[in-house]
């Protein structure tokens, strides 16, 4: 499906908010897992569990903590569903053909099932029509960093599902708040990079190509 008329914007901008909040979100995470450190070393040192006092004061610490967290994630979710939207127009002003609609970058996320898997199929379908035209006996672009990203994200799923908190109990903490959204931070801030330079490129060699067709018109 295409859109009438697409006008290609630079992703410069979203890219940049995008890693801004990807890293202020592994950051937080980062900052879970040092506070989950300090509390474990202070209970181990502690003379008594029972102050309810140190308690509190620790049930503080970890409720802001997580207000910071939560807060941390939904700012990034929605630069990203922005960001994807976003690049997904762009690919199609880069003459990407048999692609989804705009709207797809963000729908497929709450269809129940599908969230699976279609989320990760746009995505390549970005990727793909986003990167310039290779030269002769040039590779094909490498995906790997989007099965990456994905991969990491249905891994980040499973762990944080009620199921699996109860088999792993406080290690799903760990994985769900701490562990997974660092490399997610990490890989969905490198995988912005790499699109915003396909992309870039991509546009400049199809200004390049179209100047050149415009100069080989006959003049009458």
């Amino acid at each position: 499906m295409s859109i009438a008329s697409p006008r290609f914007r630079d992703l410069s901008s979203l890219s940049r908010l995008l890693r801004l909040t990807a890293g202020i979100w592994g950051a937080v995470s980062t900052g879970g897992f040092l506070i989950v450190v300090a509390l474990y070393f202070a209970a181990s040192y502690s003379e008594t569990d029972s102050d309810a006092a140190t308690s509190a004061s620790r049930a503080e610490v970890v409720a802001v903590w997580l207000a910071l967290w939560w807060l941390s994630l939904l700012t990034f979710s929605v630069v990203f569903l922005i960001w994807k939207y976003r690049a997904l127009y762009n690919a199609h002003a880069l003459g990407g053909s048999s692609l989804p609609s705009p709207a797809a970058a963000i729908y497929w996320y709450f269809v129940p099932i599908a969230s699976l898997w279609m989320p990760y199929v746009v995505m390549r379908h970005i990727f793909q029509a986003s990167h310039p035209p290779a030269s002769p006996g040039g590779e094909n672009p490498s995906l790997s960093l989007v099965t990456t990203w994905w991969v990491l994200w249905l891994l980040y799923f499973l762990v944080s599902s009620p199921r699996i908190w109860g088999i792993l109990e406080e290690w799903s903490f760990l994985l769900s708040f701490v562990f997974f959204p660092i490399p997610l931070a990490v890989v969905t801030a490198r995988m912005s990079s790499t699109l915003e330079e396909w992309q870039r490129a991509k546009y400049q060699l199809t200004l390049m190509s179209r100047g050149a067709a415009a100069q080989e018109l006959p003049t009458a």
